[in-house]
């Protein structure tokens, strides 16, 4: 919120101000954050509803009262970073990769041909860097197995 408002010129932030409270509906911040329980990263989200209070802090310029809202608002299924990391994250016992579960079928992989950048071919990333160079880069590209083949 802060850097919407405050990426308007003075003169117009009263107005932005307004029309945000007056349209917004949900906001839906996400970041993800390495979970070393499971060994990827996951999404760690922050989640805010529209309700007549929300839009009446943003109305009246009070967004250091939002996270406060936020903690007290939690019937109405909003979340901080804090709190779902906490309540959400840490309590949950499974988590399912997406590597896995969203992974291209069989089918699939052999009816799409097959593109190759710098990144992804290993005899791109010997010559480009050489084994004095990036030595930590060329380690982390064989330990992700970042090298992908088609059959």
């Amino acid at each position: 919120m802060y850097r919407i408002i405050n990426s308007v010129p003075p003169e117009a932030e009263e107005y932005v101000r307004y029309q945000l409270a007056s349209t917004i509906s949900w906001v839906i911040v996400q970041r993800f954050i390495r979970m070393e329980k499971n060994g990827f990263r996951v999404p760690l989200l922050s989640v805010m509803r529209g309700t007549q209070q929300i839009k009446g802090i943003i109305r009246d310029k009070k967004l250091h009262q939002l996270e406060n809202t936020m903690h007290t608002s939690k019937n109405e299924g909003m979340y901080t970073t804090e709190r779902y990391l906490k309540e959400y994250l840490d309590t949950r016992k499974q988590f399912y990769n997406p590597g896995v579960y969203f992974k291209p079928s069989e089918e699939t992989i052999q009816d799409t041909p097959f593109y190759t950048s710098i990144i992804f071919d290993h005899d791109l990333v010997e010559k480009v860097f050489p084994r004095h160079c990036c030595q930590a880069f060329r380690k982390r590209i064989r330990r992700e197995k970042w090298l992908i083949t088609a059959n």
